[in-house]
């Protein structure tokens, strides 16, 4: 021991590691000599020492298993304390802050462990620490909510957010407003009720998220300038989400501006970079609502500039060209300019160089490019481009692990692609390869999973494909119940609701045909007159609903003879036939239902007026008639 002391005397003076590692030696040669018959004191003292001794060493040669031995050198001499004794509590304290020094420099299943130990030491500290020392509990108090947020941001686990929540109320009942502490405090309790508002989606969370917030907004030396951005950024997030919940413009306005604001602020690259994409989001938001152009432009701006500040070889510039990619892609859809798609295939393809095999996140790239070029196939008629998709998808299902939670989006991507290749190519078994792949990855979503919606959707029309070339009533009648399932996970409000009423109402509509079964047109007539009521006049789908509704009214007129029907399928086929002018895709299958409405009407009454009605469309129509006529006969 007095060997150690001397050449702890000497790295006083010479500030050289050898000295500090002579040190380390002498004190661990001393540990391993002492006797039980020593007493605790004694023992504490070499294992104090030699913790100290090892943390320094850290400092000057940051090798981090000098940490590692810091940590067990503490931990042994808080071993010879029971639990509940008050002496543990310096112990735990210089405990933590080691662990808490180590965090940067450990993994992320490390730093899991670590933060965990940190948890459980900062509990007993607490329970430990004098009821009397305020300012001292609430140190401990703010810290313990910092790293459960640091945990609850890996597990999202709902015990543990109401323990932050719990933590902090109880700080700032003591906590004077100017100290560090609150303001720290105030941050922590407004993250865990944000978090709790997007897991129970109480409202009251997210209003008393929101006054925190707003409480901590005014800059002040105690919470510095990454807090008081930290700050903007939240209660932007908080105000987007608001939006959400509401719907009042007033609300993402105030997030955009505040997320401006944040991005004026920043003090670095990184941090740029995090509040450019908080930004981009709630601008992102905004335009789904109003589909302003000019925020679109905006988000666009914003992904370049992101990526001049995310260099070429960074992996994480795979991020922003994503975002660029999926925005480039928006005002493709808007503005129909070819130049934006092909810029988002070139930033797609770019984007799965950056992740080669092996690398997380390559399925995603993958899956994304092969959307893009599947949308440059619909737009070009290229089959090489659906190729090239179907072969992107392929490799991407062979990458996503069978735990991977993201497995579903290659699966389903790759069954809708067949499909769609199935359509040109008439090949039965691609499919069925189809289906097969569309009812895996259902299995992948519990029932009541809105992530299911689209799958269903896909999924329906591949059974309702089958089932016309088949003609198997198991496929029609799988098919139906995709739609029912489809339709309860998109209420009233929900903008697609109208995909799964009009398969719903195609499906049932082809299967009375086939069993006669009456209810089943009923309810078909129900769906087209719901779907109706979704679109306003001029929109693409109003026109075809108006057709298969007349077609719908017109089968149900065969099987009860209802005229009040038929008289209302004609008019819904004339409006239809409107909507429909020369040369639409929809124009002859207008002019068959009309023609087969108005022969029909003529042979149920006998006016010579339905006759001169037909005769004044195209031949078409006439044609329909005669061959209607014909069949009635």
């Amino acid at each position: 021991r007095d060997a150690a002391m001397g050449a702890h005397a000497r790295f006083q003076v010479s500030n050289d590691v050898a000295d500090l590692s002579t040190e380390i030696a002498y004190l661990e040669l001393t540990l391993s000599l002492a006797k039980p018959h020593h007493r605790l004191a004694y023992l504490m003292m070499i294992l104090g020492m030699l913790g100290s001794t090892y943390a320094v060493r850290f400092d000057l040669a940051q090798d981090v298993t000098d940490l590692d031995a810091s940590i067990r050198c503490y931990e042994q001499g808080l071993s010879f304390f029971p639990m509940g004794d008050p002496a543990r509590a310096i112990m735990l304290k210089v405990i933590m802050d080691v662990l808490n020094q180590r965090l940067p420099l450990r993994s992320k299943e490390e730093k899991t462990g670590d933060t965990d130990k940190i948890i459980v030491l900062q509990r007993e500290r607490l329970f430990l620490h004098p009821a009397h020392d305020h300012l001292g509990r609430s140190k401990i108090l703010s810290q313990l909510a910092c790293f459960l947020m640091e945990r609850i941001q890996r597990n999202e686990n709902m015990a543990d957010i109401d323990e932050c929540i719990a933590y902090c109320r109880w700080n700032l009942k003591d906590l004077p407003k100017a100290d560090f502490y609150y303001s720290a405090t105030l941050y922590w309790i407004a993250s865990a009720l944000l978090r709790r508002f997007e897991k129970k989606a109480e409202v009251v969370d997210l209003e008393e998220c929101i006054i925190h917030l707003r409480g901590n907004l005014v800059p002040s030396a105690a919470v510095g300038a990454d807090k008081h951005i930290a700050t903007i950024g939240k209660l932007s997030h908080a105000l987007r989400a608001r939006f959400k919940h509401r719907g009042e413009r007033e609300h993402i306005d105030e997030s955009i501006e505040l997320a401006r604001q944040a991005v004026r602020l920043s003090t670095s690259d990184a941090q740029r970079s995090q509040l450019i994409n908080r930004l981009e989001s709630a601008l992102a938001a905004r335009f789904r609502y109003q589909g302003a152009m000019s925020d679109l432009e905006e988000m666009i701006e914003l992904n370049r500039e992101d990526l001049v500040l995310n260099p070429a070889d960074d992996p994480l510039r795979s991020n922003p060209l994503a975002a660029l990619s999926g925005n480039l892609q928006q005002r493709f859809e808007q503005r129909g300019m070819m130049r934006d798609l092909e810029e988002a295939i070139e930033i797609d393809q770019e984007v799965v160089m950056l992740l080669p095999m092996g690398k997380q996140g390559r399925p995603s790239a993958l899956s994304n490019l092969g959307n893009t070029l599947r949308r440059r196939f619909r737009e070009m008629g290229n089959r090489s481009d659906l190729e090239r998709a179907i072969e992107n998808y392929r490799e991407a299902v062979s990458l996503a692990t069978l735990d991977d939670p993201n497995r579903s989006v290659p699966l389903g991507s790759l069954g809708d692609a067949l499909l769609e290749r199935f359509e040109y190519s008439g090949a039965i078994a691609e499919l069925d390869e189809s289906i097969e792949l569309l009812l895996t990855t259902l299995s992948l979503h519990p029932t009541g999973d809105s992530r299911r919606t689209w799958t269903l959707h896909n999924l329906s029309s591949g059974l309702l494909m089958r089932f016309k070339h088949k003609a198997n009533m198991t496929d029609l009648d799988d098919c139906v119940t995709c739609c029912r399932e489809d339709l309860s996970l998109r209420p009233a409000g929900n903008p697609s609701r109208s995909f799964p009423i009009l398969g719903l109402a195609t499906a049932l509509k082809l299967r009375f045909q086939h069993t006669d079964q009456a209810n089943d047109i009923h309810e078909a007539i129900q769906l087209y007159r719901e779907a109706l009521h979704l679109h306003s006049r001029g929109h693409h789908a109003y026109g075809i609903t108006q057709m298969e509704l007349a077609s719908a009214l017109l089968l149900r007129f065969r099987k009860d003879q209802n005229k009040v029907g038929l008289q209302e399928c004609v008019r819904y086929a004339e409006e239809g036939l409107l909507q429909h002018p020369s040369g639409h895709v929809w124009r002859s299958r207008s002019l068959e239902i009309l023609g087969a409405a108005l022969s029909t009407l003529y042979l149920d009454t006998g006016e010579q007026a339905y006759i001169d009605d037909c005769l004044r469309h195209p031949a078409h129509s006439r044609k329909c008639f005669a061959n209607a006529a014909c069949e009635e006969r």
